[in-house]
């Protein structure tokens, strides 16, 4: 008699990769509805963004701190004094470095 694993092993079909969903950006996933307008909305509290992107609050903080996220492009600190993540600013510096790695990868 087989076991569940060797028969989950049997059922698994050899050499096809495993493919996970497309990751969706973190600016779809906050947006309000206005009429018939859908805006995104640009500014996140840390807590809000660590929540959607997947970076703990406290990563990114450490980002701040270290000067990977400059103020004026990928935060800001508002004027009640709590710091604002910018998901254009966030998207442009995941973007630049996903650039430099590929040249990298790829010199011409």
């Amino acid at each position: 008699m087989q076991s569940s694993l060797t028969a989950a092993r049997s059922r698994r079909t050899v050499g096809i990769p495993q493919v996970s969903p497309p990751s969706r950006s973190v600016a779809v996933s906050f947006c309000k509805r206005e009429g018939n307008e859908v805006q995104m909305i640009r500014w996140l509290t840390i807590e809000k963004f660590s929540a959607e992107s997947g970076y703990t609050p406290d990563a990114v903080r450490s980002k701040i701190k270290r000067g990977d996220w400059l103020e004026g492009h990928v935060w800001a600190k508002a004027p009640d004094g709590r710091i604002l993540i910018d998901i254009e600013g966030y998207e442009k510096w995941v973007t630049s470095h996903q650039q430099v790695f590929a040249s990298e990868a790829n010199p011409r």
